[in-house]
């Protein structure tokens, strides 16, 4: 049961990292996977997501991402013409 569950979380690492997939979906999947199995009780597996860590991660990673989607709207298309 270990070698399956390292075989799981190894393959949702691989997958987010990979960037084919978006993260949340493969989080999703290794979540859903991981129940279908029954690698953990299902209460315990969405147990950790009310970690103030892993709250507090999420939230740096929603305002990063609307930060970066945000500033590529302001800059001007061509960055060589700044007023000196």
């Amino acid at each position: 049961m270990e070698v399956l569950t390292a075989v799981v979380v190894v393959a949702t690492l691989a997958a987010m990292a990979s960037g084919k997939v978006p993260a949340v979906l493969a989080l999703a999947t290794g979540l859903a996977v991981g129940g279908i199995l029954k690698l953990a009780p299902v209460p315990a597996l969405f147990a950790g997501l009310s970690n103030g860590g892993v709250i507090t991660v999420a939230g740096v990673l929603v305002i990063a991402k609307g930060r970066h989607a945000h500033r590529h709207q302001l800059e001007p298309a061509d960055r060589g013409n700044r007023l000196r």
